[in-house]
């Protein structure tokens, strides 16, 4: 799952709407998927290479603070719903200043409802003192986030071989 990156060309916007019609489709089958984080929108709560658990569910299921997925012009996204309207939800990644454009409720793909890293499973509810000042030291500057994401990616590498 990647985090809206801005237009690509035909040929790869085309792949990317095939990649989204199946999972939405899978999803409607199944109930539940589990999906793969590409993105650094939602740090520090969900990292690249999380494995997230969706679930399905009707739009007006959803409240503010739940973590959701949303699509928007063939790509998903995860984001935290920070407020709500009848005909539209507004969201917001965690290491984002700014909110999304609004995103109709047919937009909303499902609800994240549980967050896998590594053989750990951790949890996606309201942002702790710790997490909101590394939001805001990392929303601002896109050198601190890739910074953060390797030395994330490092300590998890070099902790993976104690726990064999």
């Amino acid at each position: 799952m990647q985090e809206h990156m801005g237009k690509s060309n035909g040929h790869t916007a085309g792949k990317e709407n095939v990649k989204v019609d199946l999972v939405a489709e899978a999803l409607a089958l199944a109930g539940t998927i589990r999906l793969r984080v590409t993105g650094a929108s939602m740090l520090p709560t969900i990292w690249p290479g999380d494995v997230l658990t969706v679930r399905r569910l009707e739009s007006e299921e959803l409240q503010e603070g739940d973590v959701a997925v949303l699509r928007r012009e063939g790509r998903l996204i995860t984001h935290r719903i920070i407020h709500q309207e009848k005909e539209f939800v507004m969201a917001r990644g965690d290491a984002k200043l700014k909110a999304d454009a609004p995103f109709r409720r047919e937009e909303v793909f499902g609800s994240v409802v549980a967050v896998h890293r590594g053989r750990k499973e951790v949890t996606v509810a309201r942002k702790t003192g710790a997490e909101i000042l590394v939001r805001f030291a990392l929303a601002p500057s896109q050198l601190l986030t890739r910074i953060a994401v390797r030395l994330h990616a490092a300590v998890n590498s070099s902790w993976a071989g104690w726990a064999s």
